[in-house]
């Protein structure tokens, strides 16, 4: 009896040291399932309201990471850049990341190649696959040449000439046309490419100018990328993912340098420029490659920053390798350019601009 009793209060007194225990772990669970419901909620709205009253820009697949330059575009991919329903353009890359059919390299091309080298007015970002100035070239051209688009979004001319002895010599180009872009003035200070006694040497991206791991990630995450809250919330952040590429190519100062940098900077950044340029021109010239230098340009005053004009070191330095023979100068009047539709995406050059850009190098290549 007494050990019926002793076992009864054994029992008695274990269970109820067991049931608060897990009623706390249940009441917790519960509130964290409320939480985590609440702020799904939350989140789906703000969505769903960004998306209605203030619908952001997106583009995925994003930039990827590149052991070699500061950023590319995945190869084989179609991207879609758009702004909710208001507009929206498919980037179709090839075999190389690049915008255009693909050309394989070979030992020798029966049509001669005219090789594009330039940032995002190149690559055509803002314009449809059959809008950018190398696909109108090609309508222009014909069979007289073949041409290969060697664009990429945010480069300057440190990492476009890098591509170009690493990836577009081997097409064996019978003339080379390089875009100017304004910020490509301070956009080559990534470290691929340096000169060293008249010589171009390349070198693999250092490493503090690689994207951290956590905003690699965040590029490729395609509910992030196609989120308008996040590209909403993105854009108010100086320094976030989305100011990752600019801090990269200016060396850490997120400042826009075009109005903003000290002469001395600029001058600085505008030698340099001319260092790349006379060097890759003199290049060409050794290997008897016509080389024209594309850019936008005007005679008055004038705020287009992405004008050689705005860079007076540049301008003249572009003059004096043509009065050399190093290169053809293919000036595109300012007044014509202002006159078309910028792209709905936010670049200067619409689909009007990239057919007038193609029409002046198709004029101005030399015969096969």
């Amino acid at each position: 009896m007494l050990g019926d009793q002793t076992s009864a209060h054994a029992v008695s007194v274990t269970l109820p040291g067991r049931r608060p225990s897990t009623n706390r772990v249940a009441a917790i669970l519960a509130r964290s399932i409320a939480l985590a419901s609440a702020l799904l909620v939350s989140v789906s709205a703000s969505e769903l309201l960004t998306r209605m009253l203030r619908p952001q820009i997106t583009m995925f697949p994003r930039y990827i990471t590149s052991s070699e330059y500061a950023y590319e575009l995945p190869a084989n991919t179609s991207i879609r850049n758009a702004r909710g329903s208001l507009w929206a353009l498919t980037y179709t890359t090839n075999e190389i990341g690049r915008r255009g059919p693909f050309l394989p390299p070979a030992e020798s091309y029966e049509t001669p190649n005219v090789v594009l080298v330039g940032d995002s007015y190149t690559f055509g970002i803002g314009v449809s696959d059959t809008e950018v100035y190398s696909a109108r070239l090609q309508q222009l051209v014909g069979n007289r040449w073949r041409v290969v688009n060697g664009g990429m979004a945010g480069w300057g001319i440190d990492s476009e000439i890098k591509w170009f002895y690493q990836t577009g010599r081997h097409y064996q180009p019978r003339a080379v046309v390089l875009q100017f872009c304004g910020n490509d003035a301070w956009d080559s200070n990534t470290g691929v490419t340096t000169v060293s006694n008249g010589r171009f040497v390349f070198h693999p991206l250092p490493g503090s100018a690689r994207k951290p791991a956590w905003m690699d990630w965040a590029s490729r995450s395609g509910l992030l990328q196609r989120s308008h809250l996040y590209s909403l919330l993105r854009s108010y952040t100086e320094r976030g993912p989305a100011d990752f590429n600019r801090r990269v190519l200016e060396s850490g100062d997120a400042t826009d340098p075009v109005p903003a940098a000290a002469p001395a900077r600029r001058s600085r950044e505008e030698v340099q420029y001319l260092e790349y340029l006379r060097t890759f021109a003199e290049g060409l010239r050794e290997d008897q490659i016509p080389f024209l230098f594309v850019s936008t340009t005007h005679k008055a005053g004038s705020a287009y920053i992405y004008d050689v004009a705005m860079f007076p070191q540049i301008e003249a330095g572009v003059r004096r390798l043509e009065a050399e023979g190093l290169l053809r100068f293919v000036e595109l009047p300012l007044s014509d350019m202002q006159s078309y539709a910028e792209s709905p995406e936010g670049h200067h050059w619409g689909a009007q601009h990239h057919t007038r850009v193609a029409e002046a190098i198709a004029a101005a290549l030399p015969e096969p």
